[in-house]
């Protein structure tokens, strides 16, 4: 995480397993969050990965799936959340389409007005602008 002087935050969050406390803590009142959205939890039963890799996978030693990205984006939303991007998606078992049907809707209900973007494993974003979704104060470009 990182905290510009006029308080912009920006986290980011890979290979969590499972979302502890602590990343909880450490990734609130962000202006905009990196985060995985690894797999779709019905294409990683059925992806072909022997049941140990499954197991790693999903087990809180490897990465979130997309239902739990958006459960924890949820948790996360406040009126200054302006960006979110979702990474670090497995190309055997999600799509950009599956993240973000998984993820949008959930955001949507929970109130947050920004911008979400969906990052491909092979080929950088463009530069995205941040600023603040509740006042417009704060500025950083990712």
């Amino acid at each position: 995480m990182v905290r510009t002087a006029d308080g912009t935050g920006v986290g980011v969050a890979y290979d969590l397993g499972r979302p502890t406390s602590a990343v909880r803590y450490l990734l609130r009142n962000l202006t905009a969050l990196v985060l995985e959205a690894n797999h779709d939890e019905v294409l990683l039963r059925t992806s072909g990965y022997p049941p140990v890799v499954q197991r790693r996978i999903a087990g809180s030693g490897g990465h979130l799936s997309n239902r739990a990205a958006a459960e924890l984006l949820v948790e996360l939303h406040h009126p200054g959340l302006a960006v979110v991007v979702l990474a670090h998606l497995s190309q055997r078992c999600n799509s950009a389409d599956d993240a973000r049907a998984a993820v949008a809707p959930a955001l949507r209900r929970a109130g947050f007005r920004g911008e979400l973007h969906v990052a491909a494993q092979d080929a950088p974003l463009a530069p995205i602008d941040v600023v603040d979704a509740g006042d417009g104060a704060a500025a950083v470009a990712l």
